[in-house]
């Protein structure tokens, strides 16, 4: 899950599978604007700290870890 959304690129993802995860933002053409490795713990918030660093506009997140990978439409404000 992705918090809050429309973001100012400031936000937080939740995932409910644990362990060491790819974070990626691409925009409209498929371009990563922003890319992690994240250990994350299932259930509990991940900070994403982007306010500055990306246009506003309607994004992609992608989260990949062992158990596969999910993506989400986010918006930044």
């Amino acid at each position: 899950a992705f918090m809050p959304n429309p973001s100012d690129g400031n936000c937080q993802v939740r995932s409910m599978a644990p362990g060491k995860t790819k974070i990626e933002l691409m925009d409209l053409t498929g371009r990563i604007v922003y890319a992690e490795q994240a250990l994350l713990v299932a259930g509990e918030l991940h900070d994403i700290s982007l306010e500055g660093k990306i246009e506003a506009g309607t994004y992609a997140l992608r989260l990949t870890n062992a158990n596969g990978s999910s993506t989400s439409a986010i918006v930044v404000k």
